[in-house]
């Protein structure tokens, strides 16, 4: 195994390509994995013999795809056998990529041999479909294709077609016998946010929750009783009533709420290569043993890392981006706190 570009006691962040770094690593060394691919924006023509290699600078969606596949080849073989792999993955219009194809009319696509037609540019690509396909194809179990919904997201300048608004987070698993605490998803994030210190930025906080719905982790849960069973329909105080400010919270009306499912509405992307910390918090509360090990093979400014730390896990961590790998060691170092907007 390569030397690490930095780590402390329980965390290790690698520079480098992530299907190499993975190669090296011993098979199920990882516990959960939470990453969020580069998505596919091919280089230009005329610039693409100059630029390095780079995930979702493919010249074809399909060899997109297959750069991903052979990387998750790795990560299947990484991954302990009752692990969680959490996936964040989004579409594109053949149009909003500028990528140009072959000529358009057939509509036929073949991933194994790198070959893809061309479409129409008002036409959704559908990558988070191929790609959850393609791994199913490779032997990974899809249990769940969660919506993560950011109505930020819905602009569009189409007057023929409704704004993207959401991404997709696919739940991967090597076997039926995984870890998954269904309970976490149901605790409330913004207290646990709160007991570690990460809403330290009241003013960019309250920009963020004023551009999202607060989501079922965040409100009154309620308890809905089957008919039949003598039982009503009850409600259940979370610990977010006694967060951290009491001034904004002693008048606020119970928000009955179904369990959550697989629509999540959590704080959009601060930036459009950096998750929000809420994201990491539930897929690794969720889907990862405690005290195991999490893997991101696109650290980028180390979010995912600074969760697994918050969460009592350790973290190997990948980035390609010789800037972005600094910005990630500041942060993990504790040189820096999410909402920063560091990167």
């Amino acid at each position: 195994m390569r030397d690490p570009y930095w780590h402390d006691t329980t965390h290790a962040l690698y520079a480098g390509d992530p299907r190499q770094v993975l190669a090296e690593m011993p098979a199920g060394s990882a516990d959960c994995i939470v990453t969020s691919p580069p998505p596919w924006r091919p280089q230009p023509r005329d610039t693409a013999a100059d630029a390095p290699t780079r995930y979702g600078r493919e010249p074809t969606p399909a060899l997109y795809l297959a750069a991903l596949r052979r990387l998750f080849a790795q990560a299947h073989r990484v991954l302990g056998e009752q692990g969680t792999a959490w996936l964040i993955t989004s579409d594109r219009y053949a149009g909003q990529t500028g990528w140009d194809g072959p000529p358009a009319g057939r509509h036929r696509r073949r991933i194994r041999d790198h070959a893809m037609t061309g479409l129409p540019a008002t036409s959704l690509i559908g990558l988070p479909w191929q790609l959850a396909f393609a791994l199913q194809d490779d032997g990974w179990i899809v249990c769940n294709v969660i919506v993560w919904n950011q109505p930020t997201m819905a602009k569009t300048s189409a007057a023929d077609r409704l704004a993207l608004s959401y991404e997709l987070i696919l739940l991967l698993v090597k076997t039926d016998q995984y870890t998954f605490d269904r309970d976490a998803i149901g605790r409330p994030l913004d207290r646990l946010i709160t007991e570690l210190g990460l809403d330290h930025n009241p003013s960019a906080e309250q920009e963020r929750q004023s551009q999202a719905p607060r989501c079922g982790w965040q409100r009154i849960r309620r308890h809905v009783h089957q008919r039949g069973s003598g039982k009503g329909i009850g409600y259940c105080r979370t610990r977010c009533r006694a967060a951290a400010d009491p001034r904004k919270r002693h008048d606020r009306e119970p928000l009955p709420l179904a369990p959550v499912g697989d629509v999540w509405s959590l704080p959009p992307r601060p930036q459009r290569h950096i998750l929000p910390i809420e994201v990491p918090l539930a897929c690794i509360a969720t889907g990862c043993r405690p005290g195991g090990t999490v893997l991101d093979m696109f650290t980028a400014d180390a979010t995912t890392g600074l969760a697994a730390r918050h969460l009592g896990r350790s973290f190997i961590g990948v980035e390609q981006n010789p800037d972005l790998c600094r910005i990630a060691e500041q942060r993990l170092r504790g040189d820096n706190r999410p909402g920063d907007g560091d990167a």
